[in-house]
C-alpha cells in the first residue's frame, strides 16, 4: 500500500509540475466543465465566495478513480454518514449503474492515517454509493483549509432536502467555534444574514434530553427552535419543558406532536381548565387520545377509525394511564 501510495504521489507531482504548460490550453476547457458540472444554486455561492475562501484559479485539480476504502469523511462535515441508505441514495445508485459517477468528489490528501490517503470534502454520498455498489470512486483532488473546505460543502449542501435541519445547525456550530471569531464574520463567508445563521446556531444548542426526545432528528425543525429557544432560556419554565421532554422520549409521535408537547409543558395550568392533550398512534393510526383537565382527572378517548389489535390497544392504554396519572 506504501508503494503504491508513493506510485500515485510521485504521478501528481510530475502533473504539477507540467501545470504551467497545460494551464492556458485547459483554461476554456475547464471553465466548460464547471458550468456542465456545477448546480445553479452551489455555483451562485461558488462563484460569489471570497477570494481567500476558494481554490486558487490557476490551481491544478487531478481527477481520479480510486478505491473508496482508501478515503475517510471529513471529521466537521454537515452529513451523517451513519444515516445513508439503499432509500436516500437511491437516485445515486440508479445513476451510476446507468451512466457511472458523472461528477467527481471533492477531496484533499492527507498523511497522518495509514488506513485512508484522501478525506471527502464534498461527495460522501457518491463514497456510500461507490462502496455500496463495490466500484471505483470518482474524485478531484484539491489542497483546501479547514475554511475553504466548510465554504465549499455549504455551498453544495445548504439547499438539499436530504440534510437535516439539526444536522445543518451542528454543522454550523461547530465552524463558528473552529473556524471563525464572530456569528457576522461567519455569515459574510456563507454569504447569509447573522439572523439567518442565529436560528441555526439556537437549534444546535438544544440540550440532550429535548433532541432525544424526537424519535428522527430529521423531524427536528429549525422553526421549533423559534419557538422553544425563548422557553428554554427562561429559568421557571426550561425545566418544565425538559421534564416534559423526558415524558415523551419514545412515544409514536412525530416532530410537530414533539413541539407541540413541549410548548404546553410550559403553558399555566388553570383550575377547570385543560391542562394537556397528547394523541397515540399505534401501528401507524391514531389510535387515542389522553387529556387532563382540572380535578376531574384522565380522560381517554379511542378513537372510532382505529381499527388495530386490541390487546395491543389496551397496553398502550395502561402505558398512557401510568405515565400521565
Amino acid at each position: 500500500m506504501a508503494g503504491s501510495k508513493s506510485k500515485m504521489k510521485g504521478l501528481m507531482d510530475a502533473l504539477r509540475d507540467n501545470v504551467h504548460e497545460q494551464s492556458s490550453s485547459n483554461s476554456k476547457d475547464a471553465d466548460e466543465e464547471k458550468q456542465r458540472t456545477t448546480p445553479g444554486a452551489f455555483r451562485h455561492r461558488l462563484e460569489t465566495l471570497p477570494t481567500h475562501a476558494t481554490p486558487r484559479k490557476n490551481e491544478l485539480k487531478v481527477q481520479l478513480k480510486i478505491d473508496p476504502k482508501r478515503c475517510r469523511i471529513w471529521a466537521d462535515h454537515d452529513r451523517r454518514y451513519d444515516l445513508l441508505n439503499e432509500d436516500n441514495c437511491s437516485d445515486l445508485i440508479e445513476g451510476f449503474q446507468a451512466q457511472g459517477q458523472q461528477i467527481p468528489a471533492i477531496v484533499r490528501e492527507i498523511a497522518d492515517d495509514p488506513d485512508h490517503d484522501y478525506e471527502i470534502i464534498v461527495g460522501t454520498r457518491r463514497h456510500w454509493t461507490a462502496s455500496y455498489l463495490g466500484v471505483p470512486y470518482l474524485v478531484e483532488v484539491q489542497s483546501l483549509t479547514d475554511q475553504q473546505a466548510f465554504v465549499l460543502v455549504d455551498a453544495e449542501n445548504r439547499q438539499r432536502k436530504d440534510i437535516s435541519d439539526y444536522e445543518r445547525a451542528v454543522f454550523y456550530a461547530n465552524a463558528l467555534k473552529q473556524l471563525y471569531s464572530t456569528q457576522k464574520e461567519m455569515a459574510e463567508a456563507m454569504k447569509t444574514s447573522k439572523a439567518w445563521l442565529n436560528e441555526y446556531i439556537a437549534l444546535s444548542a438544544f440540550p440532550k434530553e429535548v433532541v432525544d426526545c424526537y424519535k428522527d432528528i430529521t423531524d427536528i425543525k429549525v422553526t421549533h427552535a423559534r419557538k422553544l429557544t425563548p422557553l428554554l432560556k427562561d429559568s421557571k419554565l426550561r425545566p418544565k419543558v425538559l421534564e416534559r421532554a423526558k415524558a415523551i422520549k419514545g412515544q409514536s409521535l412525530d416532530g410537530a406532536g414533539i413541539l407541540k408537547a413541549l410548548l404546553e409543558a410550559a403553558k399555566p395550568k388553570r383550575g377547570g381548565g385543560v391542562n394537556f392533550s397528547k394523541d397515540y398512534t399505534l401501528d401507524k393510526q391514531k389510535a387515542f387520545s389522553v387529556s387532563k383537565s382540572g380535578k376531574s382527572g384522565l380522560h381517554i378517548k379511542i378513537d372510532p377509525k382505529f381499527e388495530g389489535n386490541l390487546d395491543a390497544l389496551l397496553s398502550l392504554i395502561n402505558d398512557a394511564v401510568r405515565e400521565n396519572i
